[in-house]
């Protein structure tokens, strides 16, 4: 869905560092007030939709082990994006990956959902607007059959695009094309299967 007037991402950028809303410090991002607040709110619809689902919080901690992201098949598809740090912990590339690990020695009765949130990094050496090295990521986890995962997904991409268009926002779904989802969905949908092994 768009309109007449379309937003370009480098415009909106421009702004927001005019008014101190997005401002780089080296390979982060520091938010102003505004923008900050309305970070937050978003991650609280997110949340509430989430919970609404039947979701369960889960908490993760600050690093991951780089065993982890070794079982999960990470290094094979982005052997130079990972960022150690000095106690032998990783930045998480991903949220996910903490809900695999903690979820990985468990047996599942039935589908289940999980959300949960994680300051991530990737040192992937792109620059473009909007595009972040160090950012938070907030996830939904669907673990279930590839059915009744793939039925969350629309569900979930239906929901996403009305909270959208309630905003007045313009919608427009694209396959993403970055190199975390490079090749399409296969990349970054075995890192992901692996993990749940």
């Amino acid at each position: 869905m768009t309109t007449a007037k379309e937003i370009r991402t480098d415009d909106a950028m421009t702004q927001l560092t005019r008014l101190r809303e997005w401002m780089r410090s080296g390979r982060e991002t520091v938010l102003g007030p505004r923008m900050l607040a309305l970070v937050d709110w978003v991650d609280s619809k997110v949340v509430e939709f989430a919970l609404q689902a039947g979701a369960s919080e889960l908490p993760v901690p600050r690093l991951i082990k780089h065993s982890v992201l070794e079982r999960a098949g990470y290094f094979e598809s982005f052997p130079a994006s990972i960022v150690e740090e000095s106690d032998g912990g990783c930045m998480p590339p991903a949220t996910c990956y903490h809900c695999y690990a903690k979820l990985a020695a468990t047996s599942l009765r039935e589908p289940g959902v999980w959300t949960c949130i994680a300051r991530c990094r990737r040192d992937e050496g792109e620059e473009e607007s909007g595009r972040l090295q160090t950012f938070t990521m907030r996830e939904v986890v669907f673990i279930g059959s590839a059915a009744w995962v793939w039925k969350q997904r629309q569900e979930w991409t239906d929901r996403i695009v009305a909270f959208a268009q309630s905003l007045d926002l313009v919608v427009q779904l694209d396959a993403a094309t970055d190199s975390f989802f490079a090749g399409g969905e296969a990349r970054a949908g075995s890192c992901c299967s692996k993990s749940k092994a």
